[in-house]
């Protein structure tokens, strides 16, 4: 009888490994050619063709494929987050790989790895903001993040009226008549949000700039009730009497979202906590 070359219990006649033990090991394999690949020390095509051929030599599902690339992605972010922040080609190869393992961008969202990345992104891009900073900065302010392209909306009140009017003609001679007539009706009012700018929303430690030809804004989040998740922004509310929503598309809703929510509990006063409503 054969003995299993990996953990030295009987394999059966003519056998070397068991067929558990054979997964094992190729999903092993699997997380060293990710990590590999991440670290850039192999080419994305290479790790997929060898990646592949493992999966299917061991009948490898997807799910435990993607829990051994997982794996393997961690431990190359970790690696290379040990020396430095993470480059954009290095960020970007990253994210590749993941989705050519099958990863949607759901799955990402909610991949604690992924969420390290974004996270590595803010620090570069914070760095790479000193200097050319659009907004007038309070004293000891930071400048996390700044949109581009933002468009700006606000919750506007229309007002209308609805009804009819009607009145009566008296003849006074012939070829002369006199009109009289009135309105009856009521207003009706609508909110809708309404385009107000167009520019660059920049957000920081303590508060949020919008900067456009026309119209700027400086919100701080002490004085923010709750934000509202959208699939291209966020929306939020002021502590101010009849507060209206205000709502920034960014182009990334779940970042933009996360990024001033968070920021907004990280700087509340003890005791105060923020109301965040899903959309």
């Amino acid at each position: 009888m054969g003995t299993c070359v990996w953990c030295g219990k009987g394999a059966g006649f003519f056998r070397r490994e068991h067929p558990a033990c054979q997964q094992l090991r190729q999903l092993l394999a699997i997380e060293k050619l990710v990590l590999k690949t991440g670290t850039g020390q192999i080419t994305l095509d290479d790790a997929l063709s060898r990646v592949h051929d493992l999966a299917s030599q061991g009948r490898i599902d997807q799910d435990d494929l993607k829990s051994a690339a997982e794996r393997g992605v961690d431990l190359a972010v970790d690696q290379l987050l040990g020396g430095a922040l993470l480059s954009e080609d290095q960020e970007a190869g990253l994210i590749s790989l993941a989705r050519k393992l099958g990863y949607t961008q759901s799955e990402l969202n909610d991949s604690p790895t992924f969420y390290r990345i974004v996270k590595n992104a803010v620090l570069r891009e914070r760095y790479n903001l000193q200097g050319r900073t659009l907004f007038n900065l309070q004293k000891d302010e930071i400048l996390i993040w700044v949109f581009t392209g933002v468009t700006y909306y606000e919750d506007k009140t229309r007002r209308s009226y609805t009804g009819g009017s009607h009145g009566i003609s008296m003849r006074l001679a012939k070829g002369f008549y006199y009109h009289t007539s009135s309105f009856q009706g009521h207003p009706v009012e609508t909110h809708g949000l309404e385009m107000v700018e167009f520019g660059s929303l920049g957000v920081t430690n303590k508060n949020l700039y919008l900067v456009g030809p026309v119209k700027g804004l400086r919100i701080p989040f002490k004085k923010v009730v709750n934000f509202l998740p959208y699939p291209d922004g966020f929306g939020l509310f002021r502590d101010v009497a009849n507060a209206r929503q205000q709502v920034f598309t960014t182009g990334d809703g779940w970042f933009s979202y996360n990024l001033v929510s968070n920021l907004a509990q990280l700087g509340l006063e003890p005791g105060k906590t923020p109301v965040s409503r899903k959309a």
